[in-house]
């Protein structure tokens, strides 16, 4: 299973990195334009992917989240890049964690400061689905920004380019 988590980490750092490298291509203001999504704009997109990223793995290596969306860098460059190293910080702990410890139950309180205890695989899948979601917005708001040439980011596409 450890091999499966390790190659769901490498596509989720990839897939990010394809959206953000064509986001960083855009003028500052496109970025912060209000889009009808979830988040009202690309960057608040990014900006919740990267908090919602970190508050999971931090409660699956045992730390108290510290940082929110809010505490991230102003500068849209600046956010890839966190997020980027972050998605790279990510696959290296899954790397480094053993088998066994993808069955460990973690104790944690959410966002609402509502317990609960969940495997590090439950949460891991959640992490990665969360950032898949939200990608598909990212792929909407391009849209809605009349951004046509958006690099594909199906983990179809990521296993070819890896044999290929």
């Amino acid at each position: 299973m450890k091999e499966l988590f390790v190659d769901l980490a490498a596509y989720h750092l990839w897939a990010d990195k394809r959206l953000l490298e064509r986001a960083i291509q855009l003028p500052e203001e496109m970025t912060e334009r209000e889009v009808v999504c979830s988040f009202p704009s690309l960057k608040k997109t990014f900006a919740h992917m990267l908090s919602a990223e970190h508050i999971w793995l931090q409660r699956v290596d045992k730390r108290k989240p510290a940082i929110h969306g809010e505490d991230f860098p102003e500068d849209f460059e600046e956010l890839a890049q966190e997020l980027v190293h972050h998605d790279s910080r990510l696959a290296d702990w899954i790397e480094s964690q053993s088998e066994e410890f993808l069955d460990e139950v973690i104790a944690y309180y959410n966002t609402r400061k509502e317990y609960y205890e969940t495997p590090v695989r439950q949460i891991l899948l959640q992490l990665f689905y969360h950032a898949g979601y939200h990608r598909g917005q990212v792929v909407a708001i391009f849209h809605q920004l009349g951004v046509t040439d958006i690099p594909p980011t199906d983990y179809i596409v990521y296993q070819r380019g890896r044999i290929g």
